[in-house]
């Protein structure tokens, strides 16, 4: 009898120290990383569980890096006017000269603050090539005439000199080489101080480049903290190689589909031989990836299926990825779900775009020589993303 009675406790109690177990297991789980709970749940959760807490991890993993991303950035340092629309500032001990060129409906000789702007205006940063500065871009490509009277705010933005080089001139440390100067951190802080002060729209932020500024578009693509930019513009431009690897981090950090969407407009010379390309043979003697490889990369990450090529200029080529589906054809209530997921809110389309100017070289296109109007044509672009 009791040797009945004992059995039973002894029963009772592993009963009880299993569940205990069992719980404890299941609580460890639901606190750690996906990794970590595929090892300790794996005899006690079926296959779909497995799945839908990796896709959970994956999705909280992305959420996270947006955050660490943005803690880094640092506000901007002495901000202060300079003239009409110049003002200087200082980033991580850096100093910066920028240009702000309001919208035509604004009066442009007063910029001081947010209540000269009251409509939430799209904003354009342009960035100078290697050498040359604000000013100097500005006198070259005046893409402002046209872009404030379409109701778009730009503004040009001096680079600086590699600290790590003595000799070295304004530019942009778009990943050539190591260290340098934090520009994704100032360029983001930038964006955010424009939105602020000018309450500029910060769904449609965007920023557009030439030949080293082209470069660091393709960085901040990659490496600003999302939803920062809707949209990137590189004429004459690449995406360095320690940024291109990056892509591969970046993606095996978080669920590729949950990743904000950027639009990408890639302005490629057939004959510039600072980019390289497949389809003229220059990337095999370049160590940076072709261009044409780049923009089948954003295309494929952005999820764009569909493409169209037309004829544009003189002989060039426009090479478009989208997505066909319209959301204006949507109810309101996915619009409404659509919102809240980074940059792609209701009245949002992301394209990727490759232009193709035939026996273009390395320089910001002329019309009187392509038969392309530039400006206009990165306008349209901006237009129909927005």
């Amino acid at each position: 009898m009791r040797k009945g009675v004992l059995a039973t406790v002894l029963v009772g109690l592993m009963g009880m120290m299993l569940a205990v177990s069992a719980c404890g297991t299941n609580t460890q789980t639901n606190g750690q990383n996906i990794d970590q709970s595929t090892i300790q749940g794996s005899e006690q959760v079926t296959e779909q569980t497995n799945d839908q807490n990796s896709g959970q991890a994956n999705e909280q993993g992305g959420e996270q890096k947006k955050e660490e991303n943005a803690s880094l950035i640092k506000d901007l340092d002495s901000v202060s006017q300079l003239s009409d629309n110049k003002f200087t500032c200082s980033y991580d001990g850096v100093k910066h000269d920028f240009l702000v060129f309001l919208p035509d409906s604004l009066n442009e000789t007063q910029v001081n603050s947010a209540n000269d702007a009251q409509e939430n205006f799209p904003f354009v940063i342009m960035l100078h090539g290697y050498g040359d500065s604000a000013e100097g871009f500005c006198n070259k490509v005046h893409f402002e005439e046209k872009a404030n009277a379409r109701g778009y705010a730009v503004i040009y933005v001096d680079g600086a000199p590699d600290p790590n080089d003595p000799t070295s001139a304004s530019g942009w440390n778009s990943g050539i080489g190591s260290g340098g100067n934090d520009d994704v951190g100032f360029l983001s802080s930038l964006a955010t101080y424009l939105e602020n002060e000018y309450s500029f729209d910060k769904s449609r932020a965007y920023v557009a480049g030439f030949s080293n500024g082209a470069f660091m578009t393709y960085r901040l693509a990659m490496e600003a903290p999302e939803g920062t930019f809707a949209s990137v513009v590189s004429v004459a431009g690449k995406m360095t190689a320690s940024v291109y690897e990056s892509r591969l981090e970046e993606d095996n950090k978080s669920n590729k589909n949950n990743k904000s969407k950027i639009s990408i407009f890639q302005v490629t010379g057939t004959k510039d031989d600072v980019v390289p390309q497949s389809e003229n043979g220059s990337d095999k003697y370049m160590d940076d990836p072709a261009i044409e490889e780049v923009i089948e990369y954003w295309a494929d990450s952005n999820g764009l299926e569909e493409s169209e090529t037309e004829e544009v200029g003189k002989n060039s080529s426009l090479l478009k990825f989208c997505n066909e589906e319209d959301v204006t054809d949507k109810t309101d209530s996915e619009k409404s779900d659509k919102e809240s997921v980074g940059n792609e809110v209701s009245d949002k389309k992301v394209q990727v775009w490759h232009l193709r100017i035939k026996d273009g070289r390395h320089s910001w296109p002329e019309e009187s020589i392509t038969g392309i109007d530039i400006n206009s044509l990165i306008l349209d672009f901006f237009d129909g993303i927005s």
